[in-house]
């Protein structure tokens, strides 16, 4: 039986893990839940280090974002759907006060390496890390509710983007995290860090 996707909360102190298995890639799986435009509710933050096997993609997601997004993506909110839902008693994000009893996911995005470099970590050559920043309203399942997830996702986004990403060299986050001025595809938590990362950020690098 082929090993299946399997996930771990992530440790910021510890990075990106580097001797990980060649035959997977690891991606760190970010999520902020809940309704930030509640204030007696505020979004929470959850992060994941899900190690997915190469054989879970198909031979075509490592080389396109946009399917190899949707498809890891996928692995990623089937793995912690229930974990999130069951984290606490959430409650609608409508007016209806009712128990939420789903998640509308939305607005991900993704970082790490750029453009068409996903190859780079197939099998027998190193899995390069990747982060995945999603986000997640819970409701109660009625249409009606369901409709004002787009208005609490679009907040989530543009409040958390910056705040969720991770070091490209150690994997830390939290304050003084800054894009490369350069391609703003990277942050780097120091001068240091962004120094001994040029070496291997240099071959990506380009303005966007």
């Amino acid at each position: 039986m082929p090993p299946k996707a399997t996930s771990k909360p992530f440790d910021k102190s510890k990075g990106f893990e580097s001797d990980m298995a060649q035959e997977q890639t690891t991606v760190t799986y970010a999520v902020s839940m809940g309704n930030p435009l509640v204030s007696r509710d505020p979004a929470k933050k959850f992060a994941y280090q899900v190690s997915i096997p190469y054989s879970e993609l198909t031979p075509g997601t490592i080389l396109e974002d946009r399917i190899f997004t949707s498809k890891v993506l996928l692995i990623c909110r089937n793995l912690h759907r229930d974990e999130l839902l069951a984290s606490k008693k959430w409650k609608c994000l409508g007016t209806c006060g009712n128990d939420a009893k789903e998640i509308k996911f939305g607005y991900t995005v993704l970082m790490g390496p750029p453009k068409g470099t996903h190859g780079m970590g197939g099998p027998g050559e190193g899995a390069l890390p990747l982060f995945l920043d999603d986000a997640a309203v819970p409701f109660c399942g009625e249409e009606s509710c369901f409709q004002k997830t787009k208005v609490a996702l679009e907040s989530i986004h543009a409040r958390n983007l910056l705040d969720l990403r991770l070091c490209e060299n150690c994997g830390k986050g939290g304050d003084g995290i800054k894009k490369c001025s350069r391609c703003k595809s990277v942050v780097y938590c120091s001068p240091e860090c962004q120094s001994k990362r040029w070496r291997e950020h240099k071959k990506e690098c380009s303005p966007p």
